[in-house]
């Protein structure tokens, strides 16, 4: 996180002094100086994504789950007798 609070730290520096600025060079600048706040921010990411694809997924098997107990009972509980 401190990486991006420097890179916006700059940006409202330059605003405030009224001057041009590049989000991409005050990026880079941030990375040079601080390059493992970058990787955790990556590392971050692909936890992100992992999460999100393990929750699209589960959900997937609870819809399809759903659809199997409808088949289950339209074909066989509800033509079944009990007495």
């Amino acid at each position: 996180m401190a990486g991006v609070l420097k890179v916006c730290a700059n940006v409202f520096r330059a605003i405030d002094e009224n001057t041009s600025f590049s989000v991409f060079q005050l990026a880079k600048e941030a990375r040079n100086q601080h390059p493992k706040i970058f990787q955790e921010m990556t590392d971050y990411e692909l936890y992100y994504l992992l999460t999100h694809t393990i929750w699209k997924a589960i959900n997937c098997m609870m819809q399809l789950t759903e659809k199997w107990i409808g088949y289950v009972y339209d074909k066989v509980l509800s033509n079944m007798k009990f007495i």
